[in-house]
């Protein structure tokens, strides 16, 4: 099977790049293309929000993937795309990265980037899997809007040096592939445990929704699916799939 990244699609600018790919059959059945745009004011994120672009170069890349896994295996794949990209950072800039469940990567508490893992099915039930994430690379403080100041950041502002978009590719890239591969060769549960250590969600406060409104709860870990167990202030425990949490310091 061909690395990612085999072949590169680099635009000046898409609306989304997840959009692009997944409404572009030639892309989609292209398992390591990847399609990469230096500005992304279309941007999409989890439970359809928007990602705010910032000016400068950042990175924005889907990556086409086409995994043999299995259904169990699959949700996981967003978990281990935040895994590679803290990997990556921690090589181009030195920054420790905390990956806040499910698709987020923050440094110093304030968000970096966000990963969004769509799918398209293919060929013999292979989904073709569209791996999107954006990182906020360039930029200092002025650059970022009063209100979101306490909640977003750029590598090159933590860093205290400029971090190039393509350096940031080039480290994730191969770290995907190995992760991706490990997954499909049955290593899951270890997977699972890298990832939460990297996390840092264990014994924290987390507020969730529950039907009928919200409730809180301390998290117990996550399931071998990659889904977050939480015990609420009842002792009860819950799986959480998906759904907006609120992080409690």
């Amino acid at each position: 099977m061909l690395k990612l990244g085999h072949t590169i699609v680099r635009l000046d600018q898409a609306a989304s790049t997840n959009t692009l790919v997944l409404s572009t059959e030639a892309y989609l059945d292209q398992h390591g293309l990847v399609v990469v745009a230096r500005r992304q004011p279309g941007g999409r994120g989890r439970m359809g929000r928007t990602w705010h672009d910032l000016p400068g170069d950042q990175l924005f890349a889907s990556v086409v993937a086409h995994p043999r896994l299995s259904a169990a295996d699959t949700p996981c794949v967003s978990l281990l795309a935040g895994l590679a990209l803290a990997q990556a950072i921690w090589e181009v800039a030195s920054l420790d990265v905390w990956l806040k469940w499910p698709n987020d990567a923050m440094v110093r508490g304030r968000k970096i980037s966000g990963i969004l893992v769509e799918a398209s099915p293919g060929r013999n039930g292979v989904p073709r899997l569209v791996i999107g994430v954006g990182v906020n690379c360039q930029g200092e403080a002025g650059d970022i809007p009063p209100e979101l100041r306490e909640r977003i950041t750029t590598l090159s502002l933590e860093a205290g040096r400029p971090v190039e978009p393509e350096a940031v590719l080039q480290a994730l890239l191969p770290r995907l592939d190995a992760l991706l591969g490990r997954l499909a060769a049955g290593e899951r549960a270890a997977l699972l445990s890298e990832w939460a250590q990297a996390a840092y969600v264990v014994g924290r406060w987390v507020t969730f929704p529950k039907s009928g409104g919200v409730a809180s709860g301390i998290v117990q870990g996550i399931t071998p699916e990659g889904y977050l167990v939480v015990e609420d202030v009842a002792g009860v425990q819950h799986r959480i799939v998906s759904g907006e949490l609120t992080w409690r310091d």
